[in-house]
């Protein structure tokens, strides 16, 4: 779920940004997420005619989303400082660090593919009753 900056008022965001917190406007939405600088955050303002929504962009899906395009409304992409998106966007920060985790997890697992060992279940592998699994479904349960 993207989050928003929360500037007061309906109007003027995307000036006030640019203006007033150093924002630099790009020329497009980036390719990826890892096209933005470690110290900066992504930040895009859509026109939505009666105001701005300045989504503040974490994850590559969000990344997807917004940069659709059958999505035609007016939109300007932006980088600002990281620390200051965060003031502005409570709990970004969080989320962030909580995607950041979940890559770095998938990647770690990634990397060790070579010490898994395959596990057949046993409705698929034919497997048939024996000494072992005889032994497993005779364990006492608890509170039985």
């Amino acid at each position: 779920m993207t989050r928003y900056l929360e500037l007061p008022g309906s109007g003027g965001k995307l000036d006030r940004l640019l203006g007033e917190f150093g924002a630099v406007a790009l020329p497009g939405p980036p390719g990826g997420l890892d096209e933005v600088p470690p110290d900066r955050a992504l930040i895009c303002v859509v026109d939505m005619g009666d105001y701005e929504a300045p989504g503040y962009i974490i994850t590559e899906i969000e990344l997807a989303a917004w940069a659709d395009p059958a999505d035609t409304r007016p939109r300007t992409w932006l980088l600002m400082d990281r620390w200051m998106a965060g003031r502005l966007c409570p709990g970004a920060a969080e989320d962030r660090e909580s995607w950041q985790l979940g890559v770095e997890r998938d990647a770690e697992a990634a990397a060790h593919t070579d010490n898994l060992v395959p596990v057949a279940r046993a409705s698929r592998s034919g497997l048939r009753r024996g000494p072992i699994r005889d032994a497993v479904l005779s364990w006492p349960q608890p509170g039985r």
